[in-house]
């Protein structure tokens, strides 16, 4: 029986196992530990998501046959993949999967190839997966699945928000950067045109601008080093969390 407690598990069970399978993917491809996702967790959100699409897109197509649920799983998975990336480009500013250089992609978000890869894996899920995850919620208590889906809830919730805040601090020091580098740049062409507007003697006009050059130089690279410090201090933070 499909209840909200059970979807959540599921959402919980197959999050986990999508980060699994992902770690296991991307390490091989890159030849080091890859930690997929947004989050710091152990869980990837659209693995869940996914589960929990394809659950109840079952119980209404379950009758039907094997090419009509094909079709149904392609357009399903496609477009929740395709929401999902667009969502974390526009809000986060993040690619979590790249498809640009893939075969018949849209965007970078979905491609052909991946978008039949979701449905081998939507049936694996319904004649394989499905089954024995719904032995594992029969054999659970209601009252314990309700505590560890309001456990993991939390965490997530909790999670979502220290990454949120760490990706809008990134995208705010980098926007902060690129502006008074071009503020700075800005004050010092007009300087120099007005430097040049006046009729001073030509030695008297170079040492000016050599001196007007210097300053603005110097103190465009002090900001840049310390911006640059609260950069790589965020990337550490990032990378601490992607690497544990």
């Amino acid at each position: 029986m499909i209840t909200v407690d059970t979807l959540i598990f599921n959402f919980i069970l197959f999050s986990i196992a999508g980060w699994l399978l992902e770690v296991l993917y991307r390490s091989i491809i890159n030849r080091r530990f890859i930690n997929p996702g947004f989050n710091k967790g152990p869980y990837v959100p659209l693995y869940g998501v996914a589960s929990i699409v394809i659950i109840l897109t079952y119980s209404f197509i379950k009758d039907q046959p094997l090419y009509i649920r094909a079709i149904i799983y392609f357009t399903a998975t496609t477009v929740l993949e395709y929401v999902t990336g667009e969502v974390l480009l526009l809000v986060f500013r993040r690619r979590c999967w790249d498809y640009r250089k893939n075969l018949l992609n849209f965007r970078g978000h979905i491609c052909l190839s991946f978008s039949l890869a979701w449905v081998a894996a939507s049936f694996v899920f319904e004649f394989m997966l499905y089954p024995l995850s719904s032995t594992i919620v029969n054999l659970m208590q209601v009252d314990v699945m309700r505590m560890v889906n309001m456990t993991f809830l939390a965490l997530l919730t909790i999670d979502v928000f220290h990454s949120s805040d760490l990706r809008v601090r990134a995208i705010t020091v980098n926007r902060q950067l690129l502006d008074l580098l071009s503020e700075r740049f800005d004050t010092f062409i007009h300087e120099i045109v007005g430097i040049s507007l006046m009729h001073a003697p030509l030695l008297g006009a170079k040492r000016q601008l050599v001196k007007l050059y210097a300053v603005n130089m110097q103190d465009i690279g002090l900001f840049v080093r310390k911006t640059r410090r609260q950069i790589d201090e965020i990337r550490d933070r990032f990378d601490q969390r992607r690497y544990r």
